[in-house]
């Protein structure tokens, strides 16, 4: 169950990454779809991740996976990457 719990931990970083990229990085001309797609992918591991550890802590992982990709491509010297508006939906 660690190994599962770490697994899904990794995706939800991977794909918070890949969010903060496709809405303010490389891809700002990402479409709508591929933007919901990928929120969709994160709240799917999300939800995986509540059946194991229940569903606060998952909450909770995923703002941190969310809040360290932000740090980590600043980070980086992305100039917007600290735009915020990234996550309103």
């Amino acid at each position: 169950m660690l190994s599962e719990i770490a697994r899904l931990r990794k995706q939800l970083e991977l794909e918070a990454e890949s969010l903060m990229l496709l809405s303010t990085g490389f891809k700002t001309t990402a479409s709508h779809e591929i933007i919901n797609a990928a929120y969709d992918q994160l709240g799917a591991h999300q939800e995986q991740l509540g059946k194991l550890i229940g569903e606060q802590e998952a909450a909770r992982v995923v703002i941190i996976a969310l809040g360290g990709t932000e740090k980590r491509l600043a980070d980086q010297s992305y100039p917007d990457i600290l735009d915020r508006s990234a996550f309103s939906r």
